[in-house]
């Protein structure tokens, strides 16, 4: 299909094919935030550095390996962002996309995008269910870590794929931003998918559900804690600040999730439709006009879930400490009350 035929398309138009780019605020906050996830990048080999030294606190390896999958798969996600939602609107690539009409690049890009965006939700949620699985189970949770990733690991690489099928037949192209962006800052868009669907339609029930199973799990997680304070099972004050650095993580990573199912939301430009209703009830009359204003916010609240978790983790966690000694919590059990044993979270 020829781009520059479709509805509202730059391509092999003149003016844009000669358009000149110019330093904005956009381009800005791009610069911003790769030299931000360049030094969070920093931050989690260090991490993963440390990790491998024979040092007596440690963070449980499946917790631990986990939490390396979630930000791999948000640094994958973070990279479609920015060739889909970030570098278009600043203008760097508007006469070359123009000029080009690149119809592979863009589709391949789009699509990955919202592969990325469920491989990074589903690799968020594990990281929880093992930290829950750990604590609420610390006897017998490695046969149950491994029950949970036979299962979660086929379904969660598998139905990214299927739920995206239906942007396959689509043809993705760019189109000029309206206000507040200027002339030359575009985004990508596509027309042709299936069922002519405008948007990924389970991008909000997946978002919101992920998002709720992991409050809900640091809930129960906080009155774990609170438990273990009240009863003194643990006589070091290491394990109660692990599981309090592990938690404000968790609590962290609703942030992106909220922001990309808002502006889901508001990008459904031609419905209302009942995920719309439940999901964000309060903005159900925002269309698409008022969604190009969510642009960069969108961005910078994006940015801060993906580079405070291991920032958090790195800050607050005993692990990373100089000084870190020796953890041990007494268990009791029906054989020995005084039989202890090495607790890691």
């Amino acid at each position: 299909m020829n781009l520059s035929s479709l509805p509202g398309s730059i391509h092999d138009k003149l003016e844009y094919m000669n358009f000149k780019f110019q330093f904005n605020i956009v381009s800005l906050i791009l610069l911003i935030s790769y030299l931000t996830v360049l030094f969070t990048i920093f931050i989690v080999c260090k991490m993963l550095k440390h990790f491998q030294k024979p040092v007596s606190c440690h963070v449980q390896k499946s917790v631990f390996y986990s939490f390396i999958w979630m930000q791999l798969s948000n640094l994958l996600f973070y990279i479609f962002d920015n060739l889909v939602f970030r570098i278009p609107p600043s203008g760097i690539l508007t006469s070359w996309l123009s000029s080009t009409s690149p119809a592979f690049f863009l589709k391949f890009s789009y699509y990955f995008l919202l592969i990325t965006n469920y491989f990074s939700t589903g690799f968020s949620l594990l990281f929880c269910l093992i930290r829950f699985v750990v604590v609420y189970f610390p006897e017998s949770y490695r046969d149950k870590i491994r029950s949970l990733l036979k299962l979660y690991i086929p379904m969660s690489s598998i139905l990214p794929f299927l739920l995206t099928l239906f942007l396959l037949p689509a043809t993705v192209y760019c189109k000029q931003l309206s206000t507040p962006y200027s002339f030359g800052e575009i985004y990508l868009a596509y027309i042709g998918a299936w069922d002519d669907i405008y948007y990924d339609p389970f991008n909000v029930l997946v978002n919101f559900s992920c998002t709720l199973t992991i409050f809900m799990i640091n809930i129960l997680l906080l009155c774990r804690i609170r438990q273990m304070m009240k009863k003194r099972v643990n006589h070091s004050s290491r394990i109660i600040k692990a599981e309090v650095s592990l938690t404000l993580m968790t609590i962290t990573m609703n942030i992106p999730y909220v922001a990309n199912a808002g502006i889901t939301v508001l990008l459904m430009k031609s419905r209302r439709p009942f995920l719309k209703l439940l999901v964000f009830q309060i903005i159900s009359f925002l269309d698409f006009s008022i969604s190009r204003y969510t642009l960069l916010p969108r961005q910078i609240v994006s940015d801060l879930g993906l580079c405070a978790v291991p920032w958090i983790f790195y800050l607050t966690h005993p692990m990373f400490r100089k000084k870190a000694a020796a953890v041990t919590v007494s268990h009791m059990s029906s054989r020995s009350k005084s039989k202890k044993k090495n607790w890691r979270i």
